[in-house]
């Protein structure tokens, strides 16, 4: 266990392997349960090496490359977020609490809202926020319905220069009388901003949120470890 432990929480291993602070999040969170996603292996979790994990998990975010893009974050705090993502050892509001907070943690420009029909006020989500303080601040806050589009238009009214949008969803979606790709384009003739839109459904339903023949738009159906690495890339 010790020896796992510090090959666990060695920086240069870390840095050389690039992995993303969200595939240590999976990794911790499946060795915790003490037995596996698929298949039948069990084992008893050791302490050590749980509380390992979780520190090699602040520790990668020192090794991911920004895109020093202006992102903004719209977090869906709605009650049906804490469904578990299929497959996973987690809800969807905990898959989408490490997102804003890896986002927070390197970017330099970002901005997080939180919503549901409409932006909910919650404390800043800055960088120095652990994972389950981001968790506490943007998860079961309302039992409303959802709307998409609700953080393009925050970004609108208050004038917002934004390069990207990553929404993260349950995808249960259907409140409000705009639909996201209508915010967008009145986001980018307003703006004149060629922003990208990243929507992350993470319970992939049938329900596809952004414009699937837009360019500029990526839809994530489901979650695991190499999606934060894809929206950095499609961001660049």
């Amino acid at each position: 266990a010790k020896e796992v432990s510090q090959r666990l929480v060695d920086e240069s291993q870390l840095k050389k392997a690039r992995i993303h602070p969200n595939g240590i999040l999976l990794a911790s969170k499946t060795y915790s349960q003490g037995h596996g996603i698929k298949g039948k292996g069990e084992w008893t979790p050791v302490d050590q090496v749980v509380d390992a994990l979780d520190e090699a998990f602040y520790l990668a975010f020192n090794h991911v490359e920004p895109t020093n893009k202006r992102i903004l974050v719209g977090v869906d705090c709605s009650g049906s977020m804490g469904v578990n993502i299929s497959g996973f050892p987690f809800t969807a509001a905990e898959g989408a609490a490490a997102m804003a907070l890896s986002i927070a943690k390197v970017e330099p420009n970002f901005h997080v809202v939180c919503f549901d029909d409409q932006i909910r006020r919650v404390p800043a989500i800055t960088p120095r926020l652990r994972l389950d303080e981001v968790l506490r601040l943007t998860s079961r806050i309302s039992a409303s319905g959802t709307d998409c589009s609700v953080p393009i238009q925050y970004a609108l009214d208050n004038k917002l220069d934004v390069d990207a949008f990553v929404l993260i969803t349950d995808n249960e979606t259907y409140a409000g009388n705009k639909h996201v790709s209508q915010a967008l384009k009145q986001y980018r003739e307003r703006r004149q901003i060629n922003t990208k839109l990243i929507v992350i459904g993470m319970t992939a339903t049938d329900m596809t949120v952004g414009d699937p023949l837009d360019p500029g738009t990526m839809n994530v159906a489901g979650f695991d470890a190499s999606v934060p690495q894809l929206i950095q890339e499609f961001i660049k």
